[in-house]
C-alpha cells in the first residue's frame, strides 16, 4: 500500500494520458457527430490506403491536424504536472500523437507515444526511415483539401504520418520500439520504488492505456489515480477514482499529493 505522507524525491512518477488529455488545450473532438468528420469519415481517412487513393483529402485531414497541433498552447495541467516531476524520475506513456507533452517541456527521452507522432513522417512507398520535417506546412482549403502534400524525395511517393492508423500493417515502429526500450529500463529500476501513477483521459475504446495503468499499479507501494469525467472506475476499486477533466483532475491529485 503507498503511503503518501513524507513523499520524498524518491517518489517515481508514471504519467499515462489517453485524448482526454489534449480536449483542456482547446483540441476539438474531430471523429464526433459534432466533430470536424463524422465516425464513418475518420475511419476510412485513417487508413494507410487513402494516400494512394486521394491523397488531397487524407492530408487535408491530417494537414488540417497537424496545423492545429503546432499551433495548440498545451494547458495548464501540462506545467503543473511538469512541475510536480522537477525533482522526481518519471516517465509518461501516451496513445496521443500530438506531440503536446513534449511542446509543454517534458524530456522527450521519458515519453513513449504508442501510437506515434503526427511531426513524424514515413515514405507510403519505400523504405525510408522515419524522419521528422517540423514544422510542416499544409495549406487546407474551405473544403478540407490539401493544396499540396508532401512527397518522398528518394521515390516519389507520397509521406504519411509516423502513425498507427486502421488497418495499418505498413506502421513503421521503429521510433514507438525505442521509446519503449527505455521505458521498460525504467520500469526495471523502479519496483522497490513509490510509485505514484496518475493516468488523464483514457478511455475504454482503446483499453491499453488504461490497462497499462492497472498493470505498474500492481507493482508494490504503488498508487493509481484515474482521472476520467465518464470512466473513472477502477477494478476492485484499487486506487483513486476521479470524476473530472484533464485539468481540474491534475489539479485535485496534486492537491491530494501535497
Amino acid at each position: 500500500m503507498y503511503n503518501q505522507t513524507n513523499e520524498t524525491n524518491e517518489t517515481i512518477v508514471i504519467i499515462t494520458a489517453g485524448a482526454g488529455m489534449a480536449l483542456d488545450s482547446g483540441l476539438p473532438d474531430f471523429r464526433s457527430s459534432n466533430g470536424l468528420w463524422n465516425k464513418e469519415e475518420f475511419t476510412e481517412l485513417s487508413q494507410p490506403s487513402s494516400f494512394s487513393t486521394y491523397p488531397e483529402k487524407v492530408w487535408g485531414m491530417y494537414g488540417y491536424r497537424l496545423n492545429m497541433h503546432k499551433e495548440t498552447v498545451p494547458h495548464d495541467g501540462f506545467k503543473l504536472l511538469l512541475d510536480y516531476v522537477k525533482d522526481k524520475d518519471y516517465f509518461i506513456f501516451t496513445s496521443n500523437v500530438d506531440g503536446q507533452f513534449q511542446k509543454a517541456g517534458f524530456d522527450s527521452e521519458k515519453i513513449t507515444e504508442s501510437h506515434g507522432n503526427i511531426h513524424y513522417l514515413q515514405c507510403t512507398g519505400c523504405s525510408r526511415e522515419i524522419f521528422n520535417e517540423y514544422p510542416l506546412e499544409i495549406d487546407v482549403n474551405v473544403e478540407m483539401q490539401a493544396s499540396s502534400y508532401p512527397l518522398c524525395e528518394e521515390c516519389g511517393s507520397v509521406l504519411r504520418p509516423n502513425i498507427l492508423m486502421f488497418n495499418d500493417y505498413d506502421f513503421n515502429r521503429n521510433r514507438v520500439h525505442e521509446q519503449q526500450g527505455r521505458m521498460f529500463q525504467f520500469i526495471d529500476k523502479i519496483r522497490v520504488k513509490k510509485i505514484v501513477i496518475i493516468e488523464i483521459g483514457a478511455g475504454t475504446d482503446i483499453p491499453s492505456i488504461r490497462s497499462f495503468s492497472e498493470t505498474m499499479s500492481q507493482l508494490p507501494n504503488s498508487i493509481l489515480y484515474r482521472i476520467n469525467p465518464s470512466e473513472s472506475e477502477i477494478p476492485d476499486d484499487d486506487g483513486v477514482s476521479i470524476t473530472l477533466g484533464a485539468l481540474e483532475g491534475i489539479k485535485k491529485v496534486l492537491n491530494d499529493l501535497s
